[in-house]
């Protein structure tokens, strides 16, 4: 137990002194750990919140540092300028798309304003660029609500203003546009002759119609055409072994096989296909169609303005589009295997496509769907809801079900986050991150609010743009109203939730992430610094290899961070020392692959911020060290410690601990 000396310290009122230096009262002495600090910023709110576990652990103000997953904080890397935006003048339109062809192979896509219509550059993970001549049929103020999904090679993409539509890649150079032609990809093959083969049964005279079609199968893409016009011919007699009739096909170029239908109970269907490439002929001996096996009927449910549909997506080995203006709660889907069709048989196949309408009391647009598990995840604006078979198999023509699921209602413009087991949509009003993900024991998907314990964040500041960067340590970055970043640190199967902020010396437009070769997620970024936008990539985290990067854009500016973690509270043997005066001695802080910073207690004025004493060993920084920062302070009811990194090198803090003396008393009112 220490006896404080009697007298007015420096700086401290004359209140305060009385309650922390009452003659003959004690003040314990005591050390407080900070070992977990991935907990993020939390709202003023939470001030008080010392029993809540994300108090423990988490700040009272973080800019510029990132909250690990591990534990500790690390000083966010620089933006490094990869070059000037294809235009670069800031009210011009612009957007970055991830390309992923595989986990080795990815661009990123800068679609731009170009007079009248939109251009395509195509960025290389290395930063090289190639802009292919490619004219793509937009007005730039389309470009941030552009629906994008991704097969391969192949760029779907929606919109209400313009009807579906792929950009093909052919070479990073060499791309193409073009508008979805609902047709089969083979035309329909021709009927040559039609014709009664055999002898006539004696005495038989039973006259009847027989109607015949037939479909050519493209031998690329398996696909199926349309059907032929109907070929009809009577027969004098019932069709047996020796009296049938004989369908002849006119060669089909590109057709692997053809498929022969005949009409029964008002529908064609099926009875057999001609397989031999060098035969073109088949017999009908009295065959019974299955009438479930139908041909297709080609249809293009986008055929007009009003019709084309805002959001495309792949679930199931099927293209889906759904929400167009017209009908805002309608999906639709391909023929299963077939991207590029939306023909259905009477009665439907189970690959046939699909056409459903969300039954829902209110009309709340459909603004993002997303396969996980055996259904399809859909966002509105009203709700979530699931897209499944009965049985939990794909889903059919004959078998799906929409199911409510939670009712929180999504932002417009911003599509749902992959994020681990989990998806990551923004809620209406832009305000409120939530995760969305199965729960075996509820049987449904819950949801839960991301953004409860730091509301302040995007409180009046909504998000304009996300991503996802999985690697190395899993963050949603946002790019925000006022131009500046909010993160999110989420891993969930560890029950880490760390808001930070970060700000740069410009206006952050736009963000997108693609893989690396190494196996890490790069973050691209429009950033408008001095009136002119330009495209940047964050560097990557400095762990102790490599060269750090801690500067921003083309002038390599240095960038100030800032921590003040909660103050921690104890349970004593005289009770809490939450309210309690308290005066801090000292602090001592381990870190890793740092360059000193400098430390200051907030609440104590008259304590100005020093440098940590300990130096570089060697090098620009320390790769491992425990820091004393001495603090010559006074008493306050809420001193707040911040440390400062204002330098233009690495910072990593794994946690600190805090000498401090608490008065017995909680202190007056001011």
């Amino acid at each position: 137990m220490y006896e404080r000396p009697s007298g007015l310290e420096p700086g401290v009122s004359a209140e305060l002194q009385a309650y922390a230096g009452m003659a003959g009262q004690h003040c314990e002495n005591i050390h407080l750990a900070r070992n977990i600090l991935n907990g993020g910023e939390l709202s003023p709110g939470m001030a008080a919140r010392h029993d809540q576990p994300r108090h423990l652990s988490g700040c009272s103000r973080l800019l510029n540092m990132v909250p690990l997953p591990c534990g500790g904080l690390t000083k966010r890397p620089g933006f490094e300028h990869m070059g000037m935006a294809a235009n670069p003048l800031p009210e011009a339109h612009a957007r970055l798309v991830p390309f992923i062809f595989s986990a080795a192979e990815s661009r990123m896509l800068e679609f731009y304003q170009s007079g009248s219509s939109c251009r395509l550059r195509v960025w290389l993970p290395d930063g090289a660029f190639h802009e292919p001549d490619i004219i793509l049929p937009w007005d730039g103020s389309w470009l941030r609500d552009i629906s994008f999904s991704q097969s391969a090679d192949v760029l779907f993409c929606a919109h209400s203003a313009f009807p579906p539509a792929k950009i093909c890649r052919h070479g990073d150079n060499d791309w193409t546009y073009e508008t979805i032609n609902w047709l089969p990809s083979i035309p329909a093959p021709q009927i040559a002759a039609i014709e009664a083969i055999g002898d006539i049964p004696a005495g038989e005279n039973s006259r009847q119609t027989l109607s015949y079609v037939a479909t050519a199968i493209d031998a690329e893409t398996g696909a199926e055409s349309l059907p032929t016009a109907a070929a009809t011919i009577e027969n004098v007699a019932p069709l047996s072994q020796t009296y049938y009739i004989q369908i002849s096909i006119t060669p089909q170029a590109g057709a692997s096989e053809y498929r022969i239908y005949k009409k029964s109970a008002g529908v064609h269907g099926y009875i057999g296909r001609i397989t031999d490439a060098g035969e073109n002929t088949f017999e009908d001996r009295n065959l019974e169609p299955d009438t479930t096996d139908t041909p297709p009927n080609a249809r293009n449910p986008f055929a007009a303005p009003g019709e084309y549909p805002s959001l495309v997506f792949l679930h199931q080995q099927r293209l889906g589009y759904a929400a167009s203006s017209r009908r805002p709660l309608t999906v639709w889907m391909s023929q299963a295997g077939n991207y590029e069709s939306m023909a259905a048989s009477i009665p439907p196949d189970d690959d046939d496509a699909i056409e459903a309408t969300l039954a829902a009391p209110q009309a709340n647009r459909i603004l993002w769907a997303q396969s996980d598990r055996n259904g399809l995840a859909i966002g509105t604006e009203g709700g979530e809801w699931l897209l499944i078979a009965s049985d939990g198999s794909a889903i059919s023509p004959k078998d799906l079900s929409f199911q409510p699921q939670t009712y929180h209602g999504s932002q417009p413009g911003l599509d749902v986050l992959r994020a681990g087991s989990s998806l990551l949509f923004m809620q209406r009003g832009g305000s409120v991150v939530r995760d969305i993900s199965y729960s075996f024991q509820d049987d449904r998907y819950n949801s839960s609010d991301l953004s409860l314990l730091a509301r302040h964040i995007l409180r009046d500041n909504p998000c304009r743009a996300w991503c996802w960067q999985p690697e190395p340590y899993g963050i949603v970055w946002c790019a925000l109203a006022d131009g500046t970043i909010a993160a999110l640190t989420y891993l969930r199967e560890h029950d880490v939730v760390g808001w930070h902020r970060h700000q740069t010396a410009g206006f952050v437009e736009d963000l997108a992430s693609i893989p690396a070769p190494d196996g890490d997620w790069q973050v691209w970024a429009t950033i408008i610094r001095d009136n002119v936008r330009r495209i940047e990539r964050l560097a990557p985290f400095y762990e102790g290899s490599g060269t750090p990067h801690h500067t921003d854009g083309a002038a390599k500016a240095t960038f100030s961070a800032r921590c003040i973690p909660c103050m921690p509270e104890a349970q004593l043997q005289t009770g809490s020392t939450f309210c309690r005066i308290r005066k801090i001695n000292a602090i001592k802080i381990r870190v890793i692959n740092s360059e000193p910073f400098t430390a200051r207690v907030s609440a104590q004025n008259h304590a100005p911020a020093r440098p940590t004493p300990v130096p570089p060993r060697g090098a620009k920084f320390t790769t491992e060290a425990d820091w004393n920062c001495p603090i010559s302070g006074g008493w306050a009811e809420a001193p707040k410690i911040e440390l400062i990194m204002d330098g233009p090198g690495p910072v990593t803090i794994l946690g600190l601990i805090i000498a401090m003396e608490i008065s017995p008393l909680a202190g007056g009112q001011r």
